[in-house]
C-alpha cells in the first residue's frame, strides 16, 4: 500500500520540481529578450527561439513524455525498494538487539 502511494508521489514531485525549474529559467530568459525590445530591429520572439525559452521541459530535456514519466516511476520504485530494505533491515537488526545478540529463531 505505501509502495503504491509513495513511487507516484516521488515521481510527481520530481518532474513537477524539475519542470517549475526550467519555468524558472525560461522567465528568465524570455524577460532578458523583452528587456532589450526597444532596440531597433529587434525580434522578441526570434530572441526567445534562440534562448529556447519557448520549449517544453520535455524538449529541454531532450526526451518524451513517455519515457521521462517511466524514468521517474523507474527510480522512484528503486528509492522505494531501497528504503524498504534499510527498514527490514533495521528492524531485524533491532530485534536482534532485543533477544540479547541469540541468533537462534
Amino acid at each position: 500500500m505505501a509502495t503504491a502511494i509513495f513511487v507516484p508521489g516521488l515521481a510527481y514531485w520530481a518532474v513537477n520540481d524539475n519542470m517549475k525549474t526550467w519555468a524558472q529559467m525560461d522567465a528568465i530568459s524570455i524577460r532578458l529578450c523583452v528587456d532589450q525590445e526597444g532596440r531597433s530591429n529587434f525580434d522578441v520572439d526570434k530572441c526567445v527561439h534562440d534562448a529556447g525559452a519557448d520549449q517544453t521541459m520535455f524538449q529541454h530535456e531532450q526526451t518524451t513524455p513517455g519515457r521521462y514519466w517511466a524514468e521517474a516511476l523507474t527510480f522512484s520504485f528503486i528509492i522505494d525498494v531501497v528504503l524498504t530494505a534499510l527498514l527490514v533491515g533495521a528492524f531485524l537488526i533491532g530485534r536482534w538487539v532485543v533477544r540479547g545478540f541469540r541468533t537462534e529463531v
